[in-house]
């Protein structure tokens, strides 16, 4: 994702959303975002890569708001943990 702004990931997004909003089942759909264009075979493709894209959007929305980068924290342990043994 290096480069890749939120601004960037979202537009990217609501652009997938609006092709899977506007195409009719079980038909291909192209979508086009700055000037590059993809053409997706089936629905269920184009409902994986939108899927995809909102787990980007988030992970950069966390990042924004200087939230942690991994869906797992630490636990922070008492320095006098090795005395209750």
């Amino acid at each position: 994702m290096s480069g890749l702004t939120l601004q960037k990931a979202q537009q990217i997004l609501d652009a997938l959303i609006d092709a899977q909003l506007n195409a009719a089942a079980n038909e291909m759909s192209s979508v086009s975002v700055a000037g590059r264009t993809v053409t997706f075979r089936s629905m269920k493709e184009l409902g994986d890569e939108i899927a995809r894209w909102q787990n980007i959007v988030a992970r950069l929305k966390q990042a924004a708001a200087g939230g942690p980068r991994h869906g797992a924290s630490v636990a922070l342990f008492n320095r006098h943990y090795s005395r209750c043994q």
